[in-house]
């Protein structure tokens, strides 16, 4: 051994020395014995470990380092060592879909392996266990506890932090199973034997201090200071001071009085030669790993200098190198430290260095655009465009989060001289991607200052009222659509019509389409001398969504037999797109006007369409529309859980939605409501209520409208009839302010009939029916004949006429049965099967009652199931509890189905799921539910089929 190397290990370390010697004793003696160090890096962890295999030269040793990228390999670091020994793939036959899973059986195997007669004992060192997996970690600390009577010696190494491996160490050392020492900085007298060890010189008092100062009495910094001595006494420097950084490098050395103040904590990884603190730093700027050629020529080093400060950094453990061109840093936490030690003003100036480098070396503009942001590069041209570019990158690739970063940082980058059209650019990229605040705040400070003038004014204005929209100002969005459209009209009529168009649609969602009329007629005197074909298509497709809902028909442009394609708006000057044509509007329009139709196949059929069309992924804003359009019409058909998944997924972009956000939430308490959830889709509710609460009670009555129909079929039942009363009351009159006649558009009229029915108000029930059977505009549809049906079903039973009631409850019945709509289906049965009993008998109703309450069950619409049932036992049905539909599950709780069923805990379910117990609690609830039985036990039997 290197008698350097030998001087190291033996400075204060007799503790450690003893317990390597116990450890390896015990074995020897037929018995399990194990121990451990810990302490920071540099402080003699490894070389230990390295004494201790030389010290056992009459056992098989296995030998592993756990690192930060083996870290997320199940069972890695034990895996590794046992290789070692020459076993192939020790743990080969571990399988199982959870973590317990394979730690069962990779304890089972590692037990059996320890047993086996081995020709001399066994040492497994585990270098590096704060790096180690979870699963590592469980299985040694099961593998310990075992106390097998087998010839095996343990030794293991880790860093406090991350706290996993040194927890377990003190844990089995406060059991009593194990060794742990925790390792101390070397004194000030060792600290000078080191340095003298090392550096060849006999340091002076002052250096000794000076290397504590820096060190803390680490041995490897302790190494790289004693050589930094030398170093600096060959290079002859006064008074044995240790060089500063070269003043000369524009990107570097104009702050050195700075950088000493932060020397210390660089000095305990890198050492202190300022040529190496520099690389280090310049590289921590770039990230854990780096372009080797871009950190030597910002950091100045030439390239023979730049292998000597790499081989120094690897041998510090501060970076890891496969060959000379391939280096990157050994763990992301040093990389943080060392960056965090560069001063504020130098780390700008490093990052602009950097974006410089990078741009000239042409790389890509995310990397770029990173270096810009560090570097506060505002006003800088070549920065706001490499930032906008990895914008519109990342747009291209869906990654929404990213792209709201890189627009948001163009924003901040861009100065008085930034073109308009690159302004509006990413404000309209912004708005898309989901986060319109920003663009409203910008483009308000920017049109204060009047930085817009003629057509790029009225974009301005568009795109912040479009932001205001998002935002839920609907009042200012509305007023400055019309100025912005008044403004372009002067300069492009077509396009003046696209800002109408899309407040004609945003009108329809806000305000119903009664108020559409007056700017789709503003939009067609826009476009009836030349407006293209794919514009007229959008005003006509608005135009017949809102028709599709009023009695009477609007304006129409002319009809167009093909879409030709409308071609974007481009600068000229600077190739950035300004207003991109709406093109998705017209895809959504003719999604909902087939479902207000009841073409529910071709509105399903335009939904996937368009998905791909339109690349909704990476549109949150635009998503919203089509998603809940489409939730709705699953929910009709009854596919409560598709809708639910749908709605639960888009809800996860949270604060990406803006004011959309409210419509998702309506949408799943409606699911919620029916899937039997009330107390959620009540919480749901009260969500909405709060968002509305600052708002004018004359806007947003479309929402308002959908709120109120859930709290009426929450009211219904509950039972709380004046509650329902009062719903329907206030419906009408949210019908009448946003003109909606369409039962398909707003299903509020069954609700609505069953709360005035069950008030015993028949007049008013006759009401509802005279609005479906007089307008014009949907008399021809089957849904409001059902409705109607099923109402004169309810009339006639209350009259005393059963074979009127017989006859339109039927007629009800098959018409929701040839729409595929489940839900009103069973909920028609339901009537009829009362009035059935009620009127001739049980024994008539319960086969009524027993095929509404499967067809219920089979969509998971268990609050309908739960109505059914109570029926079901006033004509002394028998009910099954058994619910094995499980198409209605999650994903998640199907996973949590299938552990039960293997006989999981809770706490195993969590820990294979990486989820919180609490959770699994919630999700067997809901299975319990779902299956119609009371306890686990029970589950597991109906799952097994007995």
């Amino acid at each position: 051994m290197d008698d350097k190397v030998a001087c190291a290990e033996i400075l204060e370390r007799d503790l450690a020395l003893q317990m390597i010697e116990r450890v390896l004793n015990d074995a020897r003696n037929q018995k399990m014995a194990s121990g451990f160090f810990t302490g920071p890096a540099g402080i003699g962890k490894s070389l230990l470990l390295n004494f201790a295999k030389d010290a056992a030269s009459d056992f098989d040793v296995g030998w592993s380092r756990s690192d930060e990228i083996g870290s997320g390999i199940a069972l890695g670091s034990i895996w590794r060592s046992i290789t070692t020994l020459g076993v192939k793939d020790p743990f080969a036959s571990v399988g199982g879909a959870s973590l317990a899973d394979r730690l069962a059986t990779a304890s089972l195997w590692l037990q059996d392996w320890a047993l086996i007669e081995k020709e001399r004992p066994l040492l497994l060192i585990l270098d590096d266990l704060h790096w180690a997996d979870a699963g590592s970690l469980a299985l040694l600390n099961h593998f310990i506890l075992s106390q097998l009577r087998a010839p095996i010696a343990i030794l293991g190494s880790a860093r406090p932090w991350p706290k996993r491996a040194s927890n377990l160490f003190q844990e089995l050392s406060d059991s009593g199973v194990s060794c742990h020492l925790e390792l101390e900085p070397l004194s000030d007298r060792s600290a000078r034997e080191l340095i003298v060890c090392y550096g060849d010189a006999d340091p002076d008092p002052d250096q000794v201090s000076l290397a504590q100062e820096r060190c803390g009495g680490n041995p490897l910094l302790l190494i790289h200071f004693a050589r930094d001595i030398t170093r600096s006494q060959v290079d002859k420097h006064s008074n044995n001071q240790l060089a500063h950084p070269n003043k000369d490098h524009p990107a570097i050395g104009s702050l050195s009085n700075q950088l000493d103040i932060h020397r210390l904590d660089i000095h305990r990884l890198v050492g202190t030669d300022p040529q190496t603190v520099r690389f280090a730093r310049v590289a921590s700027a770039m990230g854990d790993e780096f372009p080797l050629s871009v950190v030597v020529k910002v950091a100045g080093s030439t390239p023979s200098g730049a292998i000597e400060i790499i081989d120094h950094l690897v041998y510090s453990g501060v970076f890891s190198s496969e060959n000379s061109t391939n280096v990157k840093f050994s763990h992301s936490m040093l990389r943080e430290i060392i960056y965090q030690s560069i001063p504020g003003p130098l780390r700008t100036q490093i990052h602009q260095a950097l974006f410089k480098e990078l741009i000239s070396l042409g790389y890509g503009p995310e990397w770029c655009a990173s270096h810009a942001g560090w570097g506060g590069m505002k006003g800088d041209p070549a920065a706001l465009e490499v930032t906008v570019q990895a914008g519109d990158l990342a747009t291209k690739l869906g990654d929404i989060d990213t792209a709201i970063k890189w627009y948001s940082q163009a924003l901040e980058l861009m100065g008085n001289q930034t073109p308009p059209e690159l302004i509006l650019h990413t404000c309209g990229a912004l708005i898309d991607a989901g986060d319109p605040r920003l663009v409203v705040g910008q483009l308000t400070q920017l049109l204060q200052l009047q930085k817009f003038q003629g057509a790029a004014l009225a974009r301005a204005k568009h795109l912040r009222s479009k932001a205001n929209y998002a935002l839920g100002e609907i009042e200012n969005s509305q007023l400055e659509y019309l100025e912005a459209a008044e403004i372009m009209k002067g300069f492009d009529p077509d396009e003046s019509a696209i800002y109408l168009s899309e407040l004609a649609l945003n009108t329809f969602y806000t305000l119903g389409p009664r108020h559409v009329t007056k700017y789709i007629q503003g939009a067609i005197a826009l476009t009836e001398k030349k407006g293209s074909k794919r514009l007229s298509d959008i005003i006509r497709s608005i135009s017949d969504l809102a028709e599709t809902n009023l009695a009477s028909r609007l304006a129409q442009p002319s009809r167009t037999t093909t879409l030709e394609p409308y071609p974007e708006k481009v600068s000229n000057s600077q190739g950035y797109i300004t207003p991109s044509l709406p093109a998705w509007i017209p895809a959504l329009a003719r999604i909902q006007v087939a479902k207000f139709k009841e073409d529910f196949t071709l509105a399903g059929e335009y939904y996937e369409s368009a998905n791909v069309e339109f690349d909704l992924q990476w549109r949150p804003l635009t998503r919203s529309y089509f998603d809940v359009a489409h939730a709705d019409t699953l929910t009709r058909l009854g596919r409560l859980a598709d809708a639910m998944n749908l709605l639960e997924e888009l809800a996860t972009l949270g604060k990406l939605l803006g004011s959309r956000r409210t419509w998702v939430e309506v949408g799943l308490a409606n699911i919620y409501f029916h899937q039997g959830k009330v107390d959620l889709a009540n919480q749901y509710l009260n969500t909405v209520k709060e968002a509305l609460q600052s708002r004018p009670e004359t806007w947003y009555p479309m929402l308002r409208f959908w709120q109120t129909k859930v709290e009426i079929d929450v009211a219904l039942y509950k039972g709380e009839l004046a509650g329902a009363l009062k719903g329907a009351k206030a419906i009408e009159k949210l019908t009448l302010e946003c003109g909606v006649s369409n039962p398909n558009s707003a299903p509020w009229h069954s609700s609505a009939i069953t709360a005035y029915a069950r008030n015993g108000l028949h007049d008013q029930v006759r009401r509802v029916i005279a609005m479906l059977t007089d307008s014009e505009s949907i008399s021809h549809l089957a849904t409001p004949k059902a409705i109607v049906a099923h109402a004169r079903g309810l009339l006639s039973q209350a009259a005393g006429d059963p074979a009127g009631a017989e006859n339109n409850f039927n007629i009800a019945i098959n018409l929701y049965r040839a729409l595929s709509m489940p839900l009103d289906e069973a909920n028609a049965l339901l009537s009829y099967g009362s009035f059935v009993r009620k009127q001739f008998g049980a024994k008539l109703a319960r086969p009524i009652l027993v095929s509404a309450l499967e067809k219920t069950n089979s969509i998971g619409a268990f609050t309908l199931s739960s109505q059914i049932t109570s029926e079901l036992r006033l004509a002394q049905g028998r009910i099954s509890k058994k619910r094995t539909d499980s198409t209605i599950l999650t994903p998640a709780q199907e996973r949590v189905r299938d552990y039960v069923l293997n006989g999981l805990s809770n706490r195993e379910i969590a820990n294979a799921l990486f989820i919180s117990p609490r959770t699994v609690e919630h999700h067997i609830s809901v299975l319990l539910k779902h299956y119609g039985v009371q306890s686990r036990k029970e589950l597991i039997q109906v799952l097994l089929g007995h």
